[in-house]
């Protein structure tokens, strides 16, 4: 059977081969993930019949405070792990200037895995609190507690060779953009509702 995410996992490394004069590889993936909406917007819809919109109390919110905290920590780690790898990759090629590719490689992925923490972090606690405060803040939570499980495989799945990102790195971002859409998405249908 074809694979549907293909495009998407061809993107990485096309992307940055390509020269001006060839299309966009993006545009596949793209599709896909614009697709994503009406199906993950049905979900959504479904899964919250009967939801109401409106403040919840503190009570409730405290399973969302502790997937934030949780979520902070391990930006927090990957952030601290970046600054010192590079540190400790300074010292490592001063003594060792043949393993400078591996080095590379190895800062790349920490530099990536931040890279992409930073680049999520935004829709990912929006939506989550949004969710959380006016919906259901234990869904909430647990989607956001399997959004930051998803997000420790990151550098794992990023790899650490020349070729890196791997094409299993989509294990660790689809089900983060996922569910980031399904939150923003039940906000909105609850208002509806």
């Amino acid at each position: 059977p074809a694979d549907p995410f293909l495009p998407c996992r061809k993107f990485a490394a096309i992307t940055a081969t390509r020269t001006m004069s060839e299309p966009w590889p993006g545009f596949e993936c793209v599709k896909i993930l614009s697709g994503m909406y009406p199906v993950i917007g049905g979900i959504a819809y479904y899964t919250n019949k009967g939801a109401s919109f409106g403040s919840k109390s503190s009570k409730e919110m405290i399973p969302l405070v502790y997937t934030t905290v949780g979520y902070l920590a391990v930006y927090g780690f990957f952030v601290f792990r970046q600054g010192v790898s590079k540190q400790i990759f300074k010292k490592y090629l001063k003594k060792s200037d043949g393993d400078a590719k591996k080095v590379a490689c190895w800062q790349k992925n920490a530099d990536r895995t931040v890279g992409n923490c930073h680049e999520q972090m935004g829709p990912f606690l929006v939506s989550m609190w949004m969710y959380g405060s006016f919906v259901n803040p234990v869904r909430a939570a647990v989607l956001g507690a399997v959004s930051v499980g998803t997000l420790i495989l990151y550098p794992f799945l990023y790899g650490n060779e020349e070729n890196a990102p791997s094409e299993s790195i989509i294990a660790s971002t689809l089900p983060r953009y996922w569910l980031n859409y399904y939150m923003m998405l039940s906000t909105v249908v609850a208002t509806l509702l």
